[in-house]
């Protein structure tokens, strides 16, 4: 089997917010553009080429989500 990477939102850990967790193969995704890229447009998001973690309001999520797999495909 190809891994790609994993997605985890974990929607309890802080009221109204979402934890971000992605992880992905080192082959297959550099997340530094997206990373510093929604650092600008103001998400709380940090990490390294192969993995990042953001903490993002419900409200914003879906947006989030939306520039995320943009990125990815």
């Amino acid at each position: 089997k190809k891994y790609d990477g994993v997605l985890l939102l974990n929607y309890g850990y802080f009221k109204n917010k979402v934890q971000v967790y992605f992880r992905a193969s080192k082959r297959s995704f550099n997340f530094s553009k997206i990373i510093e890229n929604m650092k600008k447009v103001g998400y709380n998001i940090g990490g390294k080429k192969d993995v990042f973690g953001a903490i993002v309001s419900v409200k914003r999520i879906n947006r989030f989500l939306r520039i995320l797999f943009e990125y990815i495909k």
